[in-house]
């Protein structure tokens, strides 16, 4: 439901901004980006299969160590740590905080001219949405047990896809994924400030550390959500299927988009 209503804000929000422009394209990239990442692995080259197999053993191999992560986060619980997860890293994940500094980035890049800086933020609200449509289908396609509904720890409680309900989601995590593909967008966006990119990854990671003190999550559904969120946010960021431009007509300074086709 939260994806649904980020991307209905996010319509509004670019009727009100670009009401002289063309938005529709900037929507129209949405499908785009979203084939372009399922169909990115047909394209890998050894090396990316790889890191795809390396990636997927890890997480099989944490999956081993869950049970013990998460009842060494449990044991150490403090008042101090609670409030930093519950008031900085779990809304940095779930969108409360991103989403609007990211449509205030874009708004401020609008409003000075700046493209950078409406182009990266509308690629980070873009990357935060399929970075969670994709999580969600992965969740109700495993339907794996979060810790928090267990009595007895046991991390291999897969559910499978066709368990009716909403509960057993906890693969993989979801804001992580989100939070990893907007800092990639971030620092991707940034590259002449190296800064940029060691904050937003350093908070990405504080949001998935969350997320297993909160028993939310399993220590692998956190490492695979980083790596799905990563990968998505490179995807958007390195094969763009649109841009912003600018010009002047009749004397006023325009902005407009190109969707290369």
């Amino acid at each position: 439901m939260k994806y649904i209503f980020t991307f209905a804000f996010i319509i509004l929000y670019s009727r009100l901004c670009f009401a002289q422009e063309d938005p529709p394209n900037y929507f129209m990239s949405y499908p785009y980006d979203a084939y372009e990442i399922m169909k990115s692995p047909s394209g890998w080259d050894a090396k990316d299969w790889l890191t795809a197999g390396a990636i997927t053993t890890a997480g099989g191999v944490l999956i081993l160590a869950d049970e013990s992560i998460t009842s060494y986060f449990q044991r150490n619980q403090t008042e101090g740590l609670s409030n930093f997860s519950k008031y900085v890293a779990e809304p940095a994940g779930s969108g409360v905080i991103t989403v609007p500094a990211l449509l205030t980035l874009s708004t401020i890049g609008w409003a000075t001219e700046n493209h950078q800086h409406t182009y990266v933020g509308l690629q980070g609200v873009k990357a935060y949405l399929l970075a969670g449509g994709a999580t969600m289908v992965l969740k109700f396609a495993f339907r794996r047990e979060r810790p928090k509904e267990q009595e007895v720890l046991n991390p291999l409680k897969f559910q499978g896809p066709f368990t009716p309900g909403t509960d057993h989601l906890s693969f993989p995590s979801g804001h992580t994924s989100t939070a990893f593909a907007v800092a990639t967008v971030l620092a991707k966006g940034y590259p002449e400030s190296k800064w940029v990119g060691y904050v937003s990854y350093s908070l990405a990671t504080l949001t998935g550390v969350s997320r297993i003190y909160d028993n939310y999550h399993w220590a692998s559904d956190v490492f695979i959500g980083a790596a799905l969120g990563y990968y998505i946010g490179k995807i958007i960021m390195d094969k763009p299927h649109w841009q912003i431009t600018s010009g002047h007509v009749n004397g006023q300074s325009t902005m407009g988009v190109i969707m290369p086709l």
